[in-house]
Order: C-alpha cells, then structure tokens, then sequence
C-alpha cells in the first residue's frame, strides 16, 4: 500500500478523491495553505489534513507527494519533498522554466526518490496503441502529426485563485503550456522531438501578460511535420483533436 499526500487543492482535490478510489494507494493527508479548504476535503475524503507542508512530509504513513500546486511552485515544493525522502509527482508542467525543472531533476536523482510528471494522457488506451502502432512502423513513413486543442476562458476564470493563471511566473505560459499541455505532449510523444520550432503567439481577447492564441509548425529531420493550434478563445464547448497519418495509414 503506497501512501500519499496532496499538496493544493484547488486542482488536487480531484486527484485526492481518486486516490481514495485506486487500489493499492490511501490517502494519507491533504495539504493546502488554506485551513478552511484543507479541513473541508479531509472531512470529505476521511483523511488527515493540515496547513503545513512540513507537517505532510515528517508523516511516515506518506511514501510520495503530489504537488498540485500553482505551476511556478512545482519545482520548489518537489526539491523540498526530495528531500523529505518522499516520491514526487507534480501536476504538467513540472515548472515555468528550465533550470527549475533541472532543479528539481536533480534533487529527485541525488535523494534517490522517483519523479513523474502528471501526463496522463499516455495512459489512455487509445493513445497507447497509436503510439506502439507508430513505433512499429505501421502507418509507414510518418508525414503529419497534429493537435488542435480550442477552450474558452472566461476573464474570471484567470483572476480565480489570486490570479496566477496567465502570469509569466506563475503559469509559464498561455493556451500552450498549460491548457495545451498534455495534446502538445501526445505529439511530441507520438512524432518524436522535432528539429525546428516555427511559432506565433498573440494575446487576442484576454487581460494577461501570456498568449491565448498560439500556433506552431514544426519540421523534424525525416522530412515529417506537425502543427499545434491552441487558443482559449474559443466561444463555444471545448474542442481538442490529435491526428497523425504516415504512408501507409493514419488515425
């Protein structure tokens, strides 16, 4: 039985409840900064709860820790769990820029704890069997890989929370890195890292400091390409594809 602490919850309480459903894993204890809301979701969940991430991690009933906290927090919150000898998952992306993440890296390499990234969308049936098809070769030579993923959000919904959504150092990103985030990792898993990165971003109907409209084309070295198109301006129900064909078939 593997334990576990959640770490924000505004997003983690969801992932909290399905802890409490998953075979092999109990909740430990949930984690936010506010009391109100921690103690709330441990009265639902039948948890310990608390306000304090130094409490969380000095449990010995937590074997792994998922931050999901806001993205510009990931990598701080995860070093100091490595280092509370402690698993850390964090909710996409692992953090807004790079030597975060090395950070973070290295923390989890050098205490010898496990570290993963919340994408879960490798773990849909579907999107498994594509990729081994593709790793098979049997749609042939690989010639476009393209995702589209088209969300409305609201005004409110980026001043929600203190209004770190759609902050450079919060959020890291728009449409792409953080509402695109998963479809931009189906792509990059099923067509492989690109060589160029064509891109254009643009703030078009929101009041934020990243883009809500963001294209990109990119060129891999077996003459392939692929396209992203994402935006959260979109007036309508969400709308989000992925689709990859080669010579020989596609999906």
């Amino acid at each position: 039985m593997v334990g576990f602490a959640v770490v924000g919850l505004g997003m983690g309480r969801g992932r909290a409840k399905l802890i409490t459903q998953t075979e092999g894993a109990r909740l430990s204890c949930v984690c936010d900064l506010r009391d109100e809301l921690a103690r709330e979701v441990g009265e639902e969940l039948s948890c310990d709860w608390t306000s304090s991430l130094d409490d969380a991690l000095a449990r010995d009933d937590v074997d792994a820790v998922l931050v999901m906290t806001p993205s510009g927090l990931h990598a701080k919150i995860g070093v100091q769990v490595a280092h509370a000898g402690k698993h850390v998952i964090t909710t996409k992306p692992m953090d807004v820029s790079t030597a975060a993440c090395d950070e973070l890296i290295e923390a989890a390499a050098s205490t010898g704890v496990l570290l993963g990234i919340d994408y879960q969308s490798r773990y849909v049936d579907t999107n498994f069997r594509v990729a081994s098809a593709l790793q098979q070769g049997l749609f042939g030579r690989p010639l476009l890989g393209e995702v589209r993923f088209k969300w409305f959000r609201s005004d409110e919904y980026f001043q929600h929370g203190g209004g770190w959504r759609g902050t450079w150092a919060m959020d890291g990103g728009g449409s792409l890195a953080n509402q695109g985030s998963h479809l931009i990792d189906l792509l990059l898993w099923f067509m492989g890292d690109p060589d160029e990165v064509f891109g254009d971003a643009s703030i078009m109907n929101h009041d934020i400091e990243t883009e809500d409209v963001g294209l990109a084309l990119l060129r891999y070295g077996n003459g392939a390409r692929g396209v992203i198109v994402g935006t959260t301006t979109f007036p309508a129900n969400a709308y989000f594809s992925a689709e990859v064909h080669g010579t020989e078939g596609g999906v």
